[in-house]
């Protein structure tokens, strides 16, 4: 049965469950205005899904905990803060972990060979890098970019099948020589996982992840084993509908498991600790690669890398039929962000609510730095990128401001030619000349390689 958004969304209202939980942290609970902006995000990001799961914790404890809306909404099944849902590509750091420590019990080495480990493949094969798998820069194509991948994904399949599907497609580049993210790369991890382990990657991710970070409510596939579960929705002529089939043997490992936001901090917490892998291994995922040419990538193994108005951050997202995931941890100001949605719409956007809420808990610590209009204005221009993208920045009541297609994103100032949108998720940095004026932009997005513009003073 079908459920009108505008009903869906009323239930929302009188269906939320509340468990905000303020707890304390250094210098106390989360203050005013804090929580009511928290609140407030929250609520209006909770009108785009039949339900949501947002977990916060700030200078490392945990002040907001709470679901909104439904797990059910056929049956009118109210969602609860312990409610799993299928969270995606936030597989990939899990997969990534396991990975890790293999290669400190010396089982292996982010410097062997993938032919060392599935020999039969294209010669191409043979430069590709353990490490390049990890960060997204084998160059293998991504089996879920092939034509009627929707309908295919619905078919059980083995991971050899799944990398049979692109093994005979020409590699998009050579190894470490660009960045493409790639869920066949996290497939071809996990199959080496079991190959080197013996054990199946869901026993294997029980054994030597889940049980020794406390994890119950987190599994393989279809989460039978735990107690409360989302239902996954998309939306169709303004309704809710369930979301399409997977199977999830095609999701494996890369985006196969299922969690819950109090799971995903028990996580967090087990990583921080030592407890899973060394923290030099740690950092080293949680570190931005190069390509061979100097260039960023955004990217670390498992982790998206980037920077948020000042703070480096490590974050990763997730989208499979019916569900989407979003964390984000900025470490120096003890920041944990987790958000789950029961629905793989696009206008749910977990990420930005995510932003939104690590934004005004970082708002006090990031440093925001008063330009005069006279020196914005040596900004003003259009910044064309060699694929033909533009950046168009205009003066717009004395303030240097992103015109993207007419909408106005103002900028801040956060440090010598560097500025950050409080509702942009990019990072603008100008590179001077020889005399002192911006004639080039690197604009690093949330994810992915950052991208180099070059002033074009022919646009105005």
């Amino acid at each position: 049965m079908n459920v009108s958004n505008a009903v869906a969304t009323s239930i929302l209202v009188l269906l939320s469950m509340s468990w905000p939980l303020i707890a304390q942290a250094r210098g106390g609970e989360l203050a005013e205005p804090r929580a009511s902006q928290v609140e407030a995000f929250a609520k209006e990001a909770a009108e785009a899904v039949p339900g949501m799961c947002v977990l916060v914790a700030y200078h490392d404890q945990v002040v907001y905990r709470k679901a909104y809306g439904l797990a059910d909404v056929q049956s009118r099944v109210q969602l609860t803060p312990d409610c799993s849902f299928r969270i995606g590509s936030l597989t990939k750091q899990f997969t990534a972990v396991a990975i890790l420590q293999l290669v400190d019990q010396g089982k292996l080495s982010l410097d062997d060979n993938l032919t060392q480990y599935l020999p039969n493949l294209p010669t191409g094969y043979g430069r590709i890098k353990l490490r390049h798998l990890l960060g997204h820069t084998s160059g293998i194509p991504d089996y879920t970019g092939i034509p009627g991948w929707p309908k295919l994904a619905r078919e059980d399949r083995s991971p050899k099948q799944l990398l049979a599907l692109v093994r005979d497609r020409p590699l998009e580049f050579q190894a470490g020589h660009d960045w493409h993210y790639s869920n066949t790369n996290y497939v071809i991890l996990g199959t080496i996982i079991e190959k080197v382990t013996g054990q199946s990657f869901a026993a294997y991710l029980k054994t030597h992840v889940f049980d020794p970070a406390g994890m119950t409510n987190t599994a393989y596939g279809d989460g039978s084993n735990v107690a409360r579960r989302a239902r996954g929705y998309t939306r169709a002529a303004n309704q809710w509908q369930d979301a399409d089939l997977i199977s999830i043997s095609n999701a494996y490992a890369a985006g196969g498991l299922t969690s819950t936001v109090d799971d995903l901090w028990k996580w967090e917490q087990s990583l921080s600790s030592g407890r899973l892998i060394p923290r030099g291994l740690l950092v080293q995922a949680r570190s931005e690669n190069r390509l061979t040419d100097g260039r960023r990538t955004g990217y670390g193994f498992g982790w998206g890398v980037a920077t948020l108005d000042g703070h480096a951050t490590v974050e990763h997202g997730g989208r499979i039929p019916g569900f989407q995931s979003y964390a984000i941890r900025v470490g120096d100001a003890g920041v944990f962000v987790a958000v789950l949605v029961n629905t793989d719409d696009e206008a749910a956007k977990p990420d930005r609510l995510a932003l939104r809420i690590t934004r005004t808990l970082l708002d006090d610590l990031t440093p925001s730095l008063s330009i005069a209009p006279e020196d914005a204005k040596q900004y003003v221009g259009t910044y064309m990128s060699d694929g033909g993208a533009a950046m168009r920045f205009i003066l717009d009541g004395g303030v240097l401001t992103l015109d993207d297609h007419g909408r106005h994103w103002p900028l801040t100032r956060v440090a010598d030619n560097e500025f950050v949108s409080k509702r942009d998720v990019r990072y603008f940095k100008f590179k001077m000349d020889g005399h002192g004026h911006p004639d080039k932009l690197l604009v690093h997005p949330r994810l992915g390689v950052e991208q180099l513009f070059a002033r074009n003073d022919r646009f105005k």
